[in-house]
């Protein structure tokens, strides 16, 4: 019997597929660059909601941001951990449980 692949499954293989490495860290490369024109400093602390692989992660960590990155697809943070280890950069990686109900929460 064929397994059905999670929607989750299946959008960590397009992210992974969709394009080609040299592609994806030349792209974040700018956008590292658009981040740091925002003042944030080498010593910043950033949280990234929807990290996906890492690799925006990666740079601003190697240029010596503080960085969390989080995702809701285990995939996508798996080889954003394994990519952060390749690249001997320190970075922490966390799964992101979104609430599936639509109603926003209630203030108090």
């Amino acid at each position: 019997m064929r397994k059905t692949a999670t929607q989750e499954e299946l959008w960590g293989r397009l992210l992974v597929a969709a394009w080609p490495e040299e592609v994806l860290w030349k792209m974040n490369e700018g956008r590292a660059d658009w981040v740091h024109s925002l003042g944030l400093g080498a010593d910043s602390r950033v949280l990234d909601v929807g990290c996906g692989n890492g690799y925006l992660d990666i740079i601003l960590a190697r240029r010596g941001a503080d960085v969390v990155g989080t995702d809701r697809l285990v995939a996508v943070l798996d080889e954003a951990r394994e990519r952060a280890g390749d690249e001997s950069v320190e970075y922490t990686v966390k799964i992101c449980e979104l609430p599936t109900s639509r109603t926003p929460p209630s203030i108090s």
